[in-house]
């Protein structure tokens, strides 16, 4: 992930192995990435991370002052990027039995 965000999952996504898109929180320091920047250079990172995932990606662009003031990280559940991505792809490659295949 770049230096100037951070990058986070909320939404369906974190509650089901096949969801049909991907919301994503990016939060960006103003430092690293000029608030005039920022909604681009996240859009472009959401494209990355649609592509890779095969999910379509939902961005939400906050700047790190805007998340402090109305938390959207805990008022969502957001989870990292990275953590999220590990669980997913994990959980991919090894999924769970279905209800379906215990009861065969």
């Amino acid at each position: 992930m770049p230096d100037w965000a951070h990058v986070f999952v909320f939404g369906s996504a974190l509650h089901s192995n096949a969801p049909k898109d991907l919301d994503l929180l990016v939060v960006y320091d103003p430092a690293g990435c000029p608030p005039n920047e920022a909604r681009e250079k996240a859009e472009l990172l959401a494209s990355i991370i649609g592509q890779k995932s095969g999910l379509c990606p939902h961005v939400v662009v906050l700047s790190i002052k805007e998340e402090e003031s109305i938390s959207f990280i805990h008022s969502e559940g957001c989870v990292p990027f990275e953590e999220w991505f590990k669980n997913w792809s994990d959980a991919i490659r090894n999924p769970a039995p279905s209800i379906i295949d215990a009861a065969v």
